[in-house]
């Protein structure tokens, strides 16, 4: 992910170590069933989404939801979405 210490928080600068910088991006499809979901993970204890949706490209994505917590980092997750919001290659993300 570029630049180092990209922010999760909308308008935050990127700054490694920084509460809100983006520890993981992950696209996870459950074998089990036919939920597709997308996961962030940032650097910091938060108790609700900092943001409203991620843009991945041209395709919004909401419906965030505080997954896990703990003192140094939290984990959202989406809703059950269609498909992977993540093709192949180089793409622009952006926190709203």
């Amino acid at each position: 992910m570029e630049p180092a210490g990209a922010s999760g928080i909308p308008g935050a600068s990127h700054v490694l170590g920084a509460n809100g910088e983006i520890l993981e991006f992950i696209y996870e499809r459950h074998s089990s069933a036919p939920a597709h979901r997308l996961f962030v993970a940032l650097r910091g204890p938060y108790a609700s989404v900092p943001f409203a949706s991620v843009k991945i490209g041209s395709l919004v994505i909401g419906g965030f939801s505080v997954f896990y917590q703990d003192s140094s980092q939290t984990y959202f997750r989406t809703t059950a979405i269609s498909a992977n919001p993540i093709p192949a290659g180089p793409h622009a993300i952006t926190f709203t």
